[in-house]
């Protein structure tokens, strides 16, 4: 048996409960998503935080980073990557770039969503993420940590100085990373088979 997986957090989790010599570790295959740089002019922040079992912000944390938010910027906005409503699959495409042109609208997003952090990526906005309570924001952050406008923190105290230096990298201080090359072991799996 072969398994693939994004993170090393998932390969210990497998490893510990299936007997593999074949476990390969790749970025998520979203991240080879091409680039989406919009024109439109960056305002503002957005939180997207999860608020389900997955959060591992307790409530006083939401509120220290809605404070924060609001005493940089006035005032945020509040968004979500769920879409609880049945997508046809001829409008996926249009749905998925009407969502990374709306994220591409803000001068910073805060989350603790895996998704969220990808479309940022993708879409060169400046994000700072949060882990949650299990390890693929952290495992897939390892993947882009070299990207400039991607940042992660593990304590609240850095936020304010996270959001500083994000909101003050110019455009052309904005760079992502090649993990292209990271697929070539799945590759190689996928030809010999």
């Amino acid at each position: 048996m072969t398994v693939v997986t994004s993170t090393n957090g998932l390969k210990l989790r497998i490893v510990s409960s299936v007997i593999s010599n074949n476990i390969f570790v790749t970025p998520d295959i979203v991240l080879t998503l091409p680039m989406k740089e919009y024109s439109a002019e960056r305002k503002g922040a957005l939180l997207c935080l999860r608020n389900d079992v997955e959060s591992n912000l307790m409530s006083q944390d939401v509120c220290k980073i809605k404070q924060i938010i609001a005493k940089k910027f006035g005032c945020y906005y509040v968004a979500d990557t769920c879409i609880n409503r049945p997508i046809r699959m001829a409008d996926r495409d249009i749905v998925l770039n009407t969502c990374l042109k709306e994220i591409s609208t803000y001068q910073i997003i805060i989350t603790d969503k895996l998704h969220m952090m990808i479309f940022c990526y993708l879409t060169k906005t400046p994000c700072i993420t949060l882990s949650n309570y299990n390890y693929k924001i952290v495992g897939v952050y390892q993947w882009i940590k070299d990207c400039s406008y991607i940042k992660h923190i593990d304590k609240l105290d850095q936020l304010d100085e996270t959001i500083e230096y994000l909101t003050s990298m110019s455009k052309e201080d904005r760079y992502s990373v090649t993990i292209d090359d990271k697929f070539d072991d799945l590759v190689k799996l996928i030809e010999s088979v």
